[in-house]
């Protein structure tokens, strides 16, 4: 687009809710915001949703190269795996801006084949940030994507990143639904909206332009990394240090 910044690849945001009672399924929960590629149009974009640290628990947001989506089933992401860093409440926003710049960038990995997206997720105890990847069996490519992600995140050394394989998630979904198909308090009636807070489908959306399409027409000069955050968490890296999540992560 002319006066803009191209980016090397084009990306999707998602939005999922989880559902209550297996209501409906994952595949059919998770909802595409936007696709862009250009710097304007992410910022733009960015600008519209509410960051995590405002959503209803049990909401995920991802952000993946278009045209692959954010299951393990997808043939670009079937043989992957993801990083995984766990937050205290109150610190997703902040580390969640910081990976989205770093991942449209290509600052992740040396080859931009190798990242697929990232998943934010804001649960009850604590959210987490993870970065999928293309193959799980690639030492040297994962031990290099680690190594990027702690950079440009600023992970102190005692914040560990658990890296798991997209196959046994597989495996531990399908012992947690074995469990809840013998729970008697399974196959009860109560529906959950998993794409909303009001059963709209604008869950994801900031209530001041929760009824408004995203304009993706150019917004004027906007900085690909800003110093000065328009919203998020309000916090400075500067200064004292935040506290993280369980170092066992």
């Amino acid at each position: 687009m002319s006066g803009q910044t191209a980016l090397e690849n084009a990306w999707t945001f998602w939005y999922h809710r989880k559902s209550k009672g297996g209501a409906e399924s994952y595949e059919d929960s998770i909802k595409s915001i936007a696709t862009f590629d250009t710097v304007e149009e992410f910022w733009q974009i960015y600008n519209h949703l509410r960051r995590p640290d405002e959503v209803t628990v049990g909401t995920d947001y991802h952000l993946f190269r278009a045209g692959v989506k954010p299951t393990w089933e997808d043939e670009h992401n079937r043989a992957g795996g993801k990083w995984i860093v766990r937050l205290k409440k109150g610190l997703v926003s902040r580390y969640w801006e910081e990976l989205l710049i770093a991942m449209i960038g290509e600052q992740l990995s040396d080859s931009a084949s190798d990242i697929c997206g990232a998943v934010v997720s804001v649960r009850y105890s604590e959210d987490s940030i993870s970065i999928w990847n293309r193959s799980s069996r690639s030492d040297a490519v994962n031990a290099r994507i680690k190594q990027m992600a702690r950079k440009f995140l600023r992970l102190p050394s005692f914040v560990k990143l658990e890296y798991k394989p997209h196959e046994d998630s597989i495996i531990d979904n399908q012992r947690e639904e074995w469990r809840r198909s013998h729970d008697d308090g399974h196959g009860g009636d109560n529906k959950a909206t998993p794409t909303g807070d009001g059963g709209d489908g604008t869950g994801w959306m900031k209530s001041s332009t929760s009824r408004r399409s995203v304009d993706r027409s150019n917004s004027g000069s906007i900085n690909f990394r800003r110093d000065r955050r328009e919203s998020g968490d309000g916090d400075s890296r500067s200064g004292t240090r935040p506290s993280y999540g369980s170092s066992t992560g």
